[in-house]
């Protein structure tokens, strides 16, 4: 992933009075953010959602990625709940489909938080380079060698907060590919990971093409999702 470097005198800011050194931060409550999820999701729910993720994705990665950690149901639960809000614009709450989420974090690292380039340049579950996560996160405490060492569910809160300060800074060009109700496209997601200056410097046209490149590579890893059949549907 070629992320463009973001000017060394921006800064994230989520909330500006605190600054979180996610090095220190508590270990996921799993049981008490799960049985949350479920009082939401009402008593007729009985197979949430990120259970059925989570056993196909670790079918892909036993059958593409042989040496890749399996995927946990906490990780697929926090990229629902991160889904729900990747940032604003306009004063409008952004949302994503958390299948595009996942996908895009599979088709960059396969979930494996330590995951490096093979010339070292990007790392983690959204491979982003130090020059950039440097930029973004200069105010927080954790250092991007302590970032690369970080279990996956806490680097995908660094994804979250590097996808609210995209949005936030990304040019008009983006406008067009967020509905009215607040729905960003899954190729524009993946293009503003990938290349956010596209939205500022480039024309309609090109930043069309981007999309529709990367929404086919999402695509292509939902495609691989829904021929697994192996979920057992008594599980």
């Amino acid at each position: 992933m070629n992320i463009d470097n973001v000017n060394s005198n921006s800064s994230l800011h989520i909330q500006e009075d605190i600054i979180i050194d996610w090095t220190k931060q508590k270990s996921y409550d799993f049981a008490s953010n799960f049985a949350q999820w479920r009082k939401q999701k009402g008593k007729t729910d009985k197979k949430p959602g990120f259970t059925e993720l989570c056993t196909k994705y670790n079918n892909l990665l036993k059958k593409e990625y042989p040496n890749g950690a399996n995927v946990s149901q906490k990780f697929i639960d926090a990229a629902f709940n991160i889904s729900g809000n990747i940032g604003t614009r306009k004063n409008k709450t952004i949302h994503c489909n958390v299948n595009d989420l996942l996908a895009i974090i599979y088709n960059e690292s396969k979930f494996d938080a330590k995951l490096c380039s093979k010339d070292g340049k990007y790392a983690g579950i959204f491979q982003i380079d130090k020059t950039t996560y440097k930029s973004i996160f200069k105010n927080n405490k954790c250092s991007y060698e302590q970032f690369k060492k970080l279990p996956r569910e806490k680097q995908l809160l660094f994804a979250q907060d590097y996808l609210k300060y995209r949005i936030k800074t990304a040019g008009k060009g983006l406008d067009k590919y967020i509905d009215n109700n607040g729905n960003i496209n899954g190729g524009a997601l993946y293009a503003l990971i990938w290349r956010p200056g596209d939205f500022e410097t480039k024309s309609d046209s090109d930043i069309s093409k981007n999309v529709k490149r990367k929404l086919a590579v999402i695509t292509k890893v939902k495609s691989k999702l829904k021929s697994e059949q192996s979920f057992d549907k008594k599980a």
